[in-house]
């Protein structure tokens, strides 16, 4: 009788590409495709709170733009009749007008200084792209720290008219402060102007500048307060991007002729389309990186993101719930100008000042003045009524 056969087991030869076993074994953070979701939506999320951030933004500055003069030539009114009959002079209206000094001051050496024309001749003449990168980097950082001693000096202002202390050298510090701060957000107009005018060089410039938020990105979950810092970052930088593009547009709207604007008018749309696909993109890009995290499940972190987005939008927008629609001052502007880092009055130095360059150039200034007034009125009763109704949706 033949002998049965013995088989013997041979171990299991290891795979020479033991990653690319992975695929096919279980693993202990599988997800499904659906859970991608949170991580897909929450810079979705982060777009609302973007625009109701630039709304908030928006609606303090048109409060410097429409209502100001209205509060300036109202206090100077009760100041003049208060010196005519003898009487007490309030706190308020000292105030008011000492707004107005600093304002119409500032204005006064912005345009007496022509920043806005010299940086520009200076920058297409002497300054290679890479010296344009250099500057613009230079100067925003000098604008976030102007913007932080501005909200020290312009709440120092209204302290020292208030308290009756050290009036005069407070206010030669907040005209000093406007007109510095102005000075700087016009060099970094001409800068980003002088390189939409070379075309080609734009979309580099716009990638070289933007793609350095991108390097402090981590795969790792944000603190809440580190997040909503990320947040109000972006929306300032956002603001001021279209900001820049607005005023470009408006000095070659005040400049140029109607050949001159045919011929420029493409370059410019093509630059902004250019500086809206990169924000975004750059947003976008890195706002799915908080909701990635190597240590935790990345569906919770990214849900927990989420939710954050719409938490800051709802806070953010909480103070105009029960404001009046017409209300002149903008609910807690204190709180918009600490926590956005931002200061209306310089942008209102340069606003103001083309607003003058466009009417030099109109047919009938005085038509056309009372034409702007009104459309930015009703643009602030817009943005206060939108407010409101994103207010209720979200308390509702």
């Amino acid at each position: 009788a033949s002998s049965p056969r013995v088989r013997v087991r041979r171990p299991a030869r290891a795979s020479p590409h033991p990653q690319l076993d992975e695929w096919s074994e279980e693993q202990p953070n599988e997800r499904s495709l659906s859970q991608l979701l949170p991580t897909v939506s929450a810079p979705v999320r982060f777009e609302v709170l973007t625009w109701i951030g630039l709304c908030i933004v928006l609606d303090s500055l048109l409060y410097c733009c429409v209502f100001l003069p209205l509060v300036i030539a109202l206090s100077s009114a009760r100041v003049l009749l208060s010196l005519l009959t003898l009487s007490t002079l309030e706190s308020r209206d000292l105030y008011g007008l000492a707004q107005g000094v600093v304002l119409v001051l500032s204005f006064a050496l912005v345009m007496w200084l022509d920043v806005s024309g010299v940086s520009y001749k200076f920058i297409s003449e002497r300054l290679a792209w890479a010296d344009l990168y250099t500057l613009y980097q230079s100067f925003i950082i000098a604008s976030l720290v102007l913007g932080a001693i501005g909200d020290k000096v312009l709440g120092s202002l209204s302290f020292a008219f208030k308290k009756t202390k050290q009036r005069a050298i407070t206010l030669v510090a907040a005209i000093l402060y406007v007109v510095t701060h102005a000075s700087v957000l016009l060099v970094l107009v001409a800068s980003v102007h002088v390189t939409l005018d070379k075309g080609n060089e734009f979309l580099s410039f716009m990638l070289s500048v933007e793609i350095t938020e991108l390097n402090s990105v981590r795969l790792t979950r944000l603190s809440s307060s580190s997040l909503l810092n990320e947040c109000v970052a972006d929306i300032v930088q956002r603001f001021r991007w279209l900001f820049i593009l607005a005023i470009i547009y408006l000095d070659k709207l005040s400049r140029y002729n109607a050949y001159q604007m045919a011929t420029s008018m493409p370059v410019f749309y093509s630059a902004a389309s250019s500086t809206v696909f990169v924000l975004f993109m750059i947003d976008w890009l890195k706002h799915m990186s908080f909701t990635l995290d190597k240590e935790q499940p990345s569906d919770e972190v990214a849900q927990d993101t989420a939710s954050a987005y719409l938490r800051y939008a709802r806070d953010m927008a909480a103070p105009y719930k029960f404001s009046h629609i017409l209300q002149i001052r903008a609910p807690k502007t204190k709180t918009v100008s600490a926590l956005f880092n931002y200061i209306s009055l310089p942008f209102t130095v340069i606003a103001l000042h083309l607003f003058c360059a466009v009417l030099s150039r109109a047919d009938d200034p005085l038509m056309t003045g009372v034409a702007v007034y009104c459309s930015l009125f009703l643009l602030k009763v817009c943005l206060r009524v939108m407010l409101r109704a994103v207010t209720m949706v979200f308390h509702a």
